[in-house]
């Protein structure tokens, strides 16, 4: 129970860091370099975000994209998130495509470039964050004589516990000190890893 509210917690705040990264990329896109002939309005910007951020919450759910654990994340993992954006760009861009249709969105479409431009910088973003959230974690592994509020900031963003000056890795089941790896003979690539 305490583990799954935990995963709850995680797959949240990793929400929450996308919704600010996606938020962001829509600033950068739309906001700060739009051209002189298409400026965007504060409504058209806050609709593009509310229609990516849907998009990409729906895509990468269905990829179960928030059920990875990151700090062990591998090419799989990213290859799975780029998939997931991808879907959601080519439905972000659908979507928008009928904005024009709807009465209280008429003038609020943008050109594929920018939805391209939007998606590309929100997962350039994303990937970031997230190997940066490897090499924290790996690093206060390693590094377990570091002082002061940088530690308590490295352990709070990789999932650690600070304690001191000390990390604990906080386990996720009881049983988790006591797993014996065994290979089995004949298995093949099952039981290496």
């Amino acid at each position: 129970m305490k583990h799954n509210q935990k995963s709850l917690q995680r797959r949240i705040s990793l929400m929450g860091y996308d919704a600010i990264l996606l938020f962001a990329a829509i600033l950068a896109i739309l906001g700060i370099a739009p051209s002189s002939n298409e400026p965007f309005s504060l409504p058209t910007m806050a609709l593009h975000y509310v229609l990516a951020a849907i998009c990409l919450h729906f895509c990468r759910s269905m990829a179960h994209v928030y059920r990875q654990v990151w700090r062990y994340g591998n090419s799989s993992a990213y290859i799975r998130l780029m998939a997931a954006d991808t879907a959601a760009g080519v439905l972000y861009y659908g979507i928008q495509s009928l904005l024009p249709f709807l009465p209280f969105a008429i003038g609020m479409r943008i050109a594929f470039i920018r939805v391209f431009s939007i998606i590309t910088l929100n997962l350039l973003l994303s990937i970031s964050i997230r190997i940066l959230y490897q090499f924290l974690y790996d690093y206060t592994n390693r590094h377990t004589n570091l002082r002061g509020p940088l530690w308590h900031l490295i352990g709070f963003a990789s999932g650690l516990s600070v304690v001191g000056d000390k990390t604990v890795t906080v386990p996720t089941s009881t049983n988790e000190k006591t797993k014996i790896k065994i290979a089995i003979v004949g298995a093949g690539q099952v039981g290496a890893s």
